[in-house]
């Protein structure tokens, strides 16, 4: 996307890992992946630690002071459109038009998105996710397995470390995969369980 971003004068930068001040587990011993435990799913905590909070220190490392933060929400998510928690950001959602003062007049859905992408000959985008996010269904963890296999060699390991650290702990368990199984035992070419509400 670079190229074309950079037609119309805008530039990528990566937000480096060192601004993250947690890894795995939070400064209070929370697991901040959304794993899987046997009744349920850990609340997602990574996304705040790992890109918001992350990219908002990158953004002051530059003297930003002021600024729009353009956040990728297609109209088919919009409930999950919320103003930001700093009076110095200001969330724009342009694929939703909001906040219509802006003036974007775009209103896009995740396959709009795509079509769009499509029409300017590049290959369709895979989900946007960590090497160990669990969100992740079957087809995408065989796609990791598959094309990415450093990847998925360490959220195997990854897996099997919080997996060890959650027994350790007196607690029953934690997985990556809603099997409940460590991801080097599982046949990533079965279907899925259907997901709540049809998600």
């Amino acid at each position: 996307m670079r190229p074309l971003l950079a037609k119309h004068g805008i530039e990528v930068q990566i937000a480096p890992h060192s601004l993250a001040n947690v890894d795995l587990y939070s400064h209070k011993g929370k697991l901040l992946v959304p794993a899987f435990t046997q009744t349920g799913k850990l609340p997602t905590y990574c996304s705040s630690e790992w890109k918001t909070l992350v990219v908002r220190r990158h953004l002051r490392s530059l003297g930003v002071e002021e600024c729009d933060m353009w956040i990728g929400i297609s109209t088919d998510e919009i409930e999950r459109l919320k103003p930001s928690d700093k009076q110095w950001v200001h969330h724009v959602w342009p694929l939703c038009n909001m906040p219509v003062s802006m003036g974007y007049g775009v209103q896009m859905n995740r396959i709009e998105c795509l079509q769009y992408i499509r029409n300017r000959g590049i290959a369709d985008p895979p989900k946007s996710c960590c090497v160990i996010c669990p969100h992740r269904r079957n087809p995408q963890w065989q796609r990791q397995k598959a094309l990415y296999p450093q990847d998925h060699k360490r959220a195997v390991e990854i897996g099997k470390v919080i997996l060890e650290h959650d027994l350790q702990s007196g607690h029953s368990g934690v997985w990556l995969h809603e099997s409940r199984k460590p991801l080097d035992e599982i046949d990533f070419s079965q279907a899925d369980t259907p997901e709540l509400f049809g998600l």
